[in-house]
Order: structure tokens, then C-alpha cells, then sequence
């Protein structure tokens, strides 16, 4: 069985199957990749190839060094290159979770909202109630502290002399 010496990847942080699949030998069992990084050093691995089932075949795929399954995309985590299996991208949720819209602007009741709805077990109807009246109960409170904030300007304007366009 053959050994390929080094393919360098094309994209920065990942090494992708369908970008190297053209220049590796078919009898090959590993091959030596460089996967290179934004504003870092170059990483260089050795990869094994495996086969997998695929659309009514078999097909070559790269194995993942961390569970040895087979993988089309494989991702720079730590030095190292790992499937997504093993290397968990954040969800929107987890990155918008410590964000002020997220904390203080409502994004945390709303996504709790939306997932009671579409939750098929778990929270029930009077969940989803509860959770909407105290929605409509802090934009209310929101818009209230709007409102005497506007009122507390138009007093303000109103002592003043404002000077008429063009006078």
C-alpha cells in the first residue's frame, strides 16, 4: 500500500476530501497533509484514508485520528485534526448567550418562548402562556420607561426658546 508525502490543503483550518481527493493515490493507506492556519504556523499530520458506504457504493473519506470514523472535512482544533464529531462547533445559541441583547434585551426569554412552542414534550401550554404574558409585561415596563423619558425632554424643550427656521 502506498504513502502520499505532503498535500497542503487549500483552505485555511480544515482539510476537505474533495480538495485533495485528485492528487492521492487510490492504493494509498495515510497520507502526510500541511493544513495551514490564519496568522499561525502551518500544522502537519499524518491522516489515514478509510471507505465508507455512500450513495449506493463504497467511497474513500479521511479517518478522524480522534474516533476513527470517516470524515469528508476535517478541522484544526488544539493542533490537531478532529471530525465534527469530535470537535463541537457553538451553536447560535451558545454564541449569543453572554451578549447584552441576549441578558438584558430579551433575547433569553424569547428563545425560551420559541423553544416551549416547538418543544413536542416537556413544557406545556400553561408554560408557554406564563412565558408570553411576562414578555408583553417587560416590553410594556420597557416602553413606559420610554415614554417618561420623552416626556421628561418635551419639558425640558419646552422652557427653552427655540428659534425659528430661517428667523
Amino acid at each position: 500500500m502506498g504513502f502520499l508525502r505532503a498535500v497542503v490543503s487549500p483552505r485555511p483550518g480544515e482539510l476537505r476530501w474533495r480538495d485533495i481527493r485528485v492528487v492521492v493515490d487510490r492504493d494509498a493507506d495515510a497520507i502526510e497533509v500541511i493544513v495551514v492556519r490564519m496568522h499561525e504556523a502551518p500544522v502537519s499530520a499524518t491522516i489515514r484514508l478509510t471507505r465508507r458506504w455512500a450513495g449506493g457504493g463504497w467511497a474513500s473519506a479521511l479517518e478522524c485520528p480522534g474516533c476513527r470514523s470517516a470524515a469528508n472535512v476535517l478541522r484544526l482544533a488544539h493542533g490537531e485534526l478532529f471530525c465534527a464529531r469530535c470537535r463541537r462547533e457553538l451553536t447560535e445559541r451558545d454564541r449569543r448567550k453572554n451578549t447584552k441583547a441576549w441578558n438584558e434585551l430579551g433575547g433569553r426569554h424569547e428563545d425560551e418562548f420559541l423553544r416551549a412552542i416547538l418543544r413536542h414534550g416537556g413544557r406545556g401550554a400553561g408554560d408557554c402562556t406564563a412565558l408570553g404574558t411576562e414578555m408583553v409585561d417587560r416590553d410594556a415596563a420597557q416602553a413606559e420607561a420610554v415614554v417618561e423619558n420623552g416626556e421628561g425632554l418635551v419639558q425640558v424643550l419646552d422652557g427653552r426658546t427655540v428659534a425659528e427656521p430661517g428667523g
